[in-house]
């Protein structure tokens, strides 16, 4: 019949970067931390989330029961530190060297976060020395989500990475302070 067709490589594309996935890791403290960012519902003085049905309707704007909200000083307190001991665990799991790292992206969500991000993984043991870190939230600003992987590309296309290189990607959410990790090899 015809030629068999697979939507999955095997093989590093001729001529071109390519990434090998090593691990992708998640880590969550929803169960230990209270939300950071939350809508529909008002925090309450012990952390617990109220509903938006637990109030009358005529109080849903009065306390802005829809926007947005976020408790920043949990971020401030838990983010970077949180962040930091779950890329440890991933360090550990993987027995990873931090000298084996030849790129490190890290999304963050503010220029705030910069020095003490470096700090925080340097307590930890994972002091990257500054020219390995990729940063672009200056020129495309917090996309969220989509941060890490325009990120990714711009340095996939810049023409720096070769062979053999380590890339690691670094992703809070703070919501509920979940964080990914992942580490891709250049091929």
């Amino acid at each position: 019949m015809g030629q068999e067709l697979s939507c999955w490589k095997t093989k590093p594309r001729e001529n071109e970067v390519s990434l090998r996935i090593e691990f992708i890791d998640f880590y969550s403290y929803a169960h230990e931390i209270e939300a950071c960012m939350y809508a529909g519902c008002e925090k309450q003085e012990d952390g617990s989330l109220k509903s938006w049905a637990d109030y009358p309707s005529d109080e849903w704007l009065k306390q802005s029961i829809f926007a947005l909200k976020q408790d920043t000083k949990l971020l401030d307190e838990y983010i970077l530190v949180k962040g930091a001991e779950s890329l440890r665990a991933s360090f550990d799991k993987h027995q990873l060297d931090p000298d084996s790292i030849d790129h490190v992206l890290a999304h963050i969500s503010s220029g705030y976060f910069k020095e003490g991000l470096k700090e925080e993984f340097a307590k930890k043991g994972m002091d990257f020395p500054w020219e390995k870190w990729y940063y672009n939230l200056s020129e495309v600003g917090n996309i969220g989500a989509g941060s890490i992987f325009i990120a990714l590309e711009q340095l996939m296309n810049s023409g720096t990475l070769k062979k053999g290189e380590r890339v690691l990607l670094c992703i809070p959410e703070s919501g509920r302070f979940a964080y990914s990790c992942a580490l891709l090899t250049v091929c």
